[in-house]
């Protein structure tokens, strides 16, 4: 299978953006982070490391073009795709608030520490198959 080593002459800027995101990828650690932590990073989450994010451009396609370009590690690119970015936290933002967080960045702040256990817990086999080819997650 050979692979694409320029962009093609028919892409827009918007599908140059996205590479441009991808080169950020080239820095992130091969198998050191955990789920939460790669979440973190491709969401942009408030002091995540991790690739830039290029405003108008979904990190879901950006992180599909990695994909098929082979960027690597695959399998937490994978994993976010089908599974880490779907979680969500335990408690929602409504029942923060009833509990006494102040609306503003503590609550957000809270949201993202919740959302992160939870995707940790979740981290295990995955129980569910895969969809059928064609069909959108």
């Amino acid at each position: 299978m050979a692979r694409i080593s320029a962009p093609p002459a028919s892409l827009d800027s918007y599908s140059l953006n996205r590479a441009a995101l991808m080169e950020g990828w080239a820095k992130l650690p091969k198998h050191s982070w955990s789920a939460s932590q790669w979440t973190a990073a491709l969401e942009g989450w408030p002091g995540a490391p991790g690739p830039q994010r290029v405003p108008g451009v979904a990190m879901e396609k950006a992180v599909a073009m990695a994909l098929v370009c082979g960027a690597q590690p695959r399998q937490p690119l994978l994993r976010w795709c089908l599974r880490w970015r779907h979680s969500q936290p335990q408690q929602t933002a409504q029942q923060l608030i009833a509990g006494g967080v102040s609306p503003g960045p503590e609550l957000g702040q809270r949201l993202r520490s919740l959302r992160a256990q939870s995707i940790e817990a979740g981290e295990g086999p995955v129980t569910r198959p895969l969809p059928p080819p064609g069909i959108k997650i």
